[in-house]
C-alpha cells in the first residue's frame, strides 16, 4: 500500500511527498520492511496508531532524497487495524496496517 500518486498534465505518473511502502501487510510480528521515497534530507518520523488514534509506537528514521528502505519493528500488538503514519516537515500520508495472529 502507498501513499499518494497522482497523475501530471502529460499523463505520467507523478509522486507526491511521501510514499510509504510497508510489508508484509497483514502483518504477523517482527520487524517491518519500509520502503520511504521523500524528496528531502532530514529526519522522518514513522507513528503506529490504533484504529481509535491512540499513537502505540513511533520512529525518527534520517531520509535522504530518494527511495530509503529500512525496518522498524512494532511493540507486540493484537490483532486488528493499525494505521501507520509517516510525517515530512509540512507533508504527511498514512497506510494501513492489518495485523493477523502468529
Amino acid at each position: 500500500m502507498t501513499g499518494i500518486v497522482g497523475t501530471s498534465q502529460s499523463g505520467e505518473a507523478v509522486l507526491h511527498d511521501p510514499e510509504l511502502v510497508i510489508s508484509p501487510n497483514p502483518y504477523t510480528g517482527g520487524p517491518l520492511q519500509y520502503t520511504l521515497n521523500v524528496q528531502e534530507t532530514g529526519p522522518v518520523q514513522i507513528e503506529l496508531f490504533t484504529a481509535q488514534g491512540k499513537r502505540i509506537d513511533g520512529w525518527a528514521i534520517p531520509m535522504i532524497p530518494g527511495t530509503n528502505t529500512g525496518t522498524i519493528t512494532p511493540p507486540p500488538i493484537a490483532s486488528g487495524q493499525y494505521t501507520l503514519r509517516v510525517a515530512t516537515p509540512g507533508k504527511s500520508t498514512s497506510v494501513p496496517l492489518v495485523v493477523t495472529e502468529r
